[in-house]
Order: C-alpha cells, then sequence, then structure tokens
C-alpha cells in the first residue's frame, strides 16, 4: 500500500541509486527516505505520527546538519551557499566575523550545482539570519555585493527549468537592502508565510521590472501568489520612518491578487485608513495584528500620521472572515466601523485598540457600548491602550538629530492629554456587564482606573468567563491607587480559576493595617499576579505582613511575576500592549522584590515546620 505513493516510490528508487555514491548522497536519500514516511503516516495516522515526525527533525538538525546540511530549517544561508563557491572574507580584519563571509563570485560547475539542489530542494523554512541584529552585516555583504554571481545562478537555474527552493514554505528575510524580486529562487514555489522588514522595503524601488515606479512589497503577488501569512517587521534601529500615506493606492492590487491571504501582522504606524479599506477586499482573512516595534520612538515620530485616520469606506461584505482586528486610531473613528452595516462586527473574537490621540472617559464608554451592542456575544479578547505612545527616562535629544522630537509626550498634543477627572470609572465599564464570553480585559490609561475593591469585584462577576484581567496604568503615575491589598482576596473568592492578574492597587496598608484572611485562595491555574509598579510598604514589618498574605492567597509554589521587561512575560503576553513604557520609579520593584523574598522564607519555613512535625 505504501508503495502506491508516488514520493515514497521515487524516494526508494534515489535510495537504491544513492548506494553506490558519497556518503553525502546516502545521507540525504534517507533523510528524503524518512520524510516521505512520516508524510504518508501523517496522512493516514496524525496524531501518532506528528511526535515521530519532530522527533526525527531534532534528530536530524542535532546529528546530522553538521556534516550535510540536510535539516529542513536555514538560519545562516552563507553556509549552504558554501557549496557553490568558497567563502572569502571582505569586512575588515579587526572587524572579523565568521557570519560575514560570502560566496565569492567565481563560476559555478554543474557538478557544484547539482550537489547544492539536493540540498536545497529539503529547505522548507530560511532565514536570513539568527536575529534582527545581524540583518545589517551579514545578509547585505553576502547578497548586494555578489550580483554577479546570483545572476548567474539564476541563469543556471533558468536553463533547467528549476528554482533553488522548491519546497519552501516559510521565509524569515531580515535584509533591509536587498530587493525581493530579484530573487531567482523563490518564484513558483509553495511559499506560505514570510516576514520582511519595513520601511526599506517600501523605500527602494524594484529597478528589475517594467514600471520603476512600484515598491518592492507589491511584487509580493507576484513572487509568491499562494501566500497566506505576510509580517512586515520594525527595522532594528531604524532612523528612517515610514511614509505609507504615499503608498495607499498601490494596497489594493497586492490585497486583491492574493486571494490566500488569512494574516495580516504590521507596525502600527503602517495601517492607514486606505490600507485598511483594501484589506477589507481580502475574502479569506482571519486576522489584522500589530508588530511590536523593535524602535519605540518610532511612535512618537510617526504620532501624527497615526491620528491621520479618516473613516475608511467599506463595501458590502466587508471582512467576511475576520475574527482578529488589532487597530490604532481614533476612538470616534473606530466607533464608526463597529456600527458601519458593511462591517461584521458579531464575527469579531479579538479586539485591540492603540488609542493615537488623548481621548475623554465619554469616547471610551462609547465604545465600549458599540462593541458591546455589536460583538458582546462573540468577543473572546479586548485589549485597549490608552497612554502616551512612550515615556522616555532619559532625554533622547542624545540619539536624535531633531530636539522638537524628544519632549514628554505625557501630555499629548501639548497638554491635551486626560486629566486625572478623566480617570475610567465603574461607568466606563458598565456597557461589558454580561459578555458571556469575554476571558481576556487588558486596559491600559496614562491615568490608575478608579475602581474601588466592591466596583472590581462587581465587574469580575459581571464577566462570567474571564480568566485574565490587567488594569495598569501605562506610564505608572504618582497618583494614588483606588484599590486596596484586601481586593485580592476577593476575587480569589469571586474567581479561583483566574490566569493572569495585573493590578495597580495601593500596598501600603501592610504597615498600620492588619490585613485580613483572605476570603479565598488562587488555584494552580494562576500563571502571574504582577503587582510591581503599585506602591508597598517599605519598612520590613509591613513588607512581612504582606508576604504572608500572599502566601495564603496565591497556590503552593506560585509567587509575584516580577517581570519588567515588556517583550514577554512569563506568561508570553506582553506587560503592557504592544509598546512597554518604563516605570518612572525603581523604588516600588525594589521593594516587591523583598516581599517576593520574604514569601519564599515563609514557605521555607512552613516546610521545615511540617517535616518536623511529621517525623
Amino acid at each position: 500500500m505504501v508503495s502506491r505513493d508516488d514520493s515514497f516510490s521515487t524516494t526508494m528508487t534515489t535510495v537504491i541509486a544513492a548506494r553506490g555514491q558519497s556518503s553525502t548522497h546516502r545521507a540525504l536519500a534517507i533523510a528524503e527516505l524518512l520524510d516521505n514516511i512520516f508524510a504518508y503516516l501523517e496522512r493516514h495516522d496524525a496524531a501518532h505520527a506528528s511526535q515521530v515526525s519532530r522527533g526525527w527533525v531534532e534528530i536530524g538538525r542535532e546529528y546530522v546538519w553538521r556534516e550535510v546540511h540536510i535539516w529542513r530549517e536555514v538560519h545562516t544561508p552563507c553556509q549552504l551557499f558554501n557549496v557553490l563557491g568558497p567563502m572569502v572574507h571582505r569586512g575588515p580584519e579587526r572587524c572579523y566575523n565568521p557570519l560575514r563571509y560570502f560566496p565569492k563570485p567565481v563560476s559555478i560547475g554543474e557538478d557544484k550545482l547539482t550537489r547544492f539542489l539536493a540540498l536545497s530542494r529539503r529547505v522548507r523554512l530560511l532565514h536570513s539570519a539568527s536575529s534582527k541584529q545581524e540583518c545589517s552585516a551579514p545578509n547585505y555583504n553576502f547578497i548586494s555585493h555578489n550580483r554577479q554571481f546570483f545572476i548567474e545562478l539564476g541563469n543556471m537555474l533558468a536553463a533547467r527549468n528549476m528554482k533553488l527552493f522548491p519546497r519552501l514554505t516559510t521565509l524569515r528575510w531580515w535584509d533591509t537592502e536587498t530587493c525581493i524580486s530579484t530573487w531567482p529562487w523563490f518564484g513558483g514555489t509553495p511559499l506560505h508565510e514570510i516576514d520582511l522588514i519595513v520601511p526599506q522595503t517600501f523605500h527602494y524601488k524594484d529597478k528589475s521590472i517594467a514600471s520603476d515606479q512600484e515598491p518592492r512589497v507589491f511584487s509580493l503577488a507576484h513572487v509568491a501568489p499562494t501566500l497566506r501569512s505576510i509580517s512586515f517587521q520594525s527595522p532594528y534601529r531604524n532612523n528612517r520612518p515610514l511614509a505609507p500615506l504615499n503608498l495607499d493606492d498601490k494596497w489594493s492590487n497586492l490585497f486583491w491578487n492574493l486571494k490566500s491571504l488569512t494574516h495580516l501582522h504590521v507596525p502600527i504606524y503602517g495601517l492607514t485608513s486606505d490600507t485598511f479599506s483594501a484589506a477589507s477586499t481580502c475574502p479569506n482573512l482571519v486576522q489584522i495584528r500589530f508588530c511590536a516595534p523593535t524602535d519605540l520612538s518610532e511612535l512618537v515620530r510617526r504620532r501624527g500620521d497615526l491620528a491621520h485616520f479618516p473613516q475608511p469606506v467599506l463595501a458590502e461584505g466587508s471582512f467576511h472572515a475576520l475574527r482578529c482586528l488589532e487597530l490604532g486610531a481614533p476612538l470616534d473613528v473606530v466607533n464608526g466601523i463597529m456600527h458601519d452595516p458593511n462591517f461584521c462586527a458579531s464575527r469579531i473574537e479579538e479586539f485591540g485598540l492603540r488609542a493615537v490621540q488623548a481621548e475623554k472617559e465619554f469616547a471610551v464608554r462609547a465604545l465600549f457600548s458599540s462593541l458591546a451592542q455589536r460583538a458582546g456575544s462573540t468577543v473572546l479578547s479586548l485589549q485597549v491602550q490608552l497612554a502616551p505612545p512612550h515615556e522616555f527616562k532619559y532625554p533622547i535629544y542624545k540619539h536624535w538629530e531633531q530636539t522638537d522630537e524628544w519632549e514628554q509626550p505625557t501630555s499629548w498634543e501639548k497638554g491635551l492629554a486626560p486629566g486625572p477627572s478623566e480617570r475610567l470609572c465603574a461607568a466606563t465599564f458598565m456597557p461589558l456587564h454580561g459578555s458571556i464570553r469575554l476571558t481576556h480585559l487588558n486596559i491600559a490609561h496614562c491615568h490608575p482606573v478608579l475602581l474601588d475593591d466592591d466596583e472590581l469585584v462587581e465587574l469580575v462577576r459581571a464577566l462570567p468567563a474571564l480568566r485574565s484581567l490587567s488594569l495598569v496604568p501605562a506610564p505608572v503615575t504618582d497618583y494614588t491607587p483606588s484599590l486596596t491589598l484586601n481586593v485580592l482576596g476577593r476575587l480569589a473568592c469571586v474567581r479561583p480559576r483566574m490566569k493572569v492578574l495585573r493590578l495597580y492597587l495601593d500596598a501600603h496598608q501592610g504597615e498600620n493595617v492588619v490585613l485580613a484572611d483572605p476570603e479565598g485562595q488562587f488555584g494552580s491555574s494562576l500563571r502571574s499576579l504582577w503587582l510591581i509598579e503599585s506602591p508597598v510598604a517599605y519598612k520590613k514589618e509591613g513588607q512581612d505582613t504582606i508576604a504572608a498574605y500572599l502566601v495564603r492567597l496565591l497556590p503552593p509554589g506560585k509567587g509575584l511575576d516580577l517581570d519588567t521587561v515588556a517583550a514577554k512575560g512569563k506568561t508570553g503576553d506582553p506587560v503592557h500592549l504592544w509598546d512597554h513604557v518604563p516605570p518612572t520609579c525603581s523604588f516600588p520593584i525594589h521593594r516587591w522584590h523583598k516581599v517576593a523574598k520574604a514569601m519564599e522564607e515563609l514557605r521555607a519555613a512552613g516546610a521545615e515546620t511540617d517535616a518536623s512535625t511529621r517525623s
């Protein structure tokens, strides 16, 4: 029965023919045989075969790739292309770096090309470098200085009517200078996922095509028409901001030609009103997400473009398949989108909003009301960031040439930021009551949320499916929180299966007030309790009191989440949404570390007491 599979029988023929060949050919043939066996098994018994297949890939990485390059993932193309030509170092000797080696542009022999194609046909995932930080040197040297080499390679492939990576499905190309449409090896491959850097992708024109006016990104529809996922990443330490407003008229053609596109990830400053309208024509688009910018100052640079977001024009049946939407726009525009009869709001399951200008409390309440009316029965996750784009801890005129760009954006547009009277309150969240499927609620405002303990407990009770709650001001301010530490015990009683809890509360009370025993205890499902920006007792007695309270509140072995880095916390979620605001003061963090240490000491002492009792 197995012999009926064409790829299997072809590989068996290759294995038999390789018996008299070199060890490299034999290893490749065996690898192809195992790949096809596992592929066949997955089609008939996917549940059992997938684990075995993944195990084979790991074995290939660890034991075989060092010698003959037969694994499916390539993270440094320079090593792979070494098969075609000798590596030559062209950088300064004092800047020696193995990754800056690249093939010498010499004639490519037929025998070397044949051997190379046997290797490259196995590649499914190709990285230009192991990280974005490395992209500026190795790939620029590797590709940009070897045009003649790749022209010759392309001609040889065309003569053979072959592609260099015929099975490539995923491309992570973080080179900032190379034009993708000139690469001869990607066109016609089953490429489904691509990750490119912007804005260079937009700035440089593609001189290999006739019009010479199309930015290279728009050639994606011709290079890989079967793309299902596109991710445009912010460049590492970028100093050239993206100007998307000049490209809006080109987006419609790109989305129209990519019929299979399901996932679109863009920097927040790359999704304009016209781009949003053009994306609505994609019949299978399921997800529009933001890529976290690597250079947070870019959000401040482009805040003028972000605030310019006219009401998009949507055709009937727009976003027919959309389930996840993250959008950066004024709240009145978002409210208009929610009420647009051509927008399928009732299908949205994940909604993320990044405010791009100062917003009043009534505008936030109106948005929540619209969301509850149009998507309240389907939405699972709601993330809203209502805060300045970035809070700089140090003057950034040292890094920027324009000194007028580094003014503190704590008050947007020179004093138009919401004041303390515009703090979100219980009435703001009232429209969300009764959202029976809402599991994630993450709100960040430039001021602490004005909720007392009773109101927060009532909110959690009104959301029966809620498992992740984040009410953290960003940036953290000096306003006294309205929540107290006692609310944690009440929440544990109301929702013991909470998974993520991030709050800004007043923990000073441990010095002068005896904390009541928690009414409940969180279960083992709790992954993150994040309080480290909250004001906390500075005396050891108060810290010990808080530690004892938390030991009784948390499940055995679980401590505080002390992460301060924005990229990824222990739970895999950002501490703040899309961009992190550094803490304005390190004193609370230092004191919470002392509380965490006191918790460990209390648990260790309790374990010793239990051991002595049993003995």
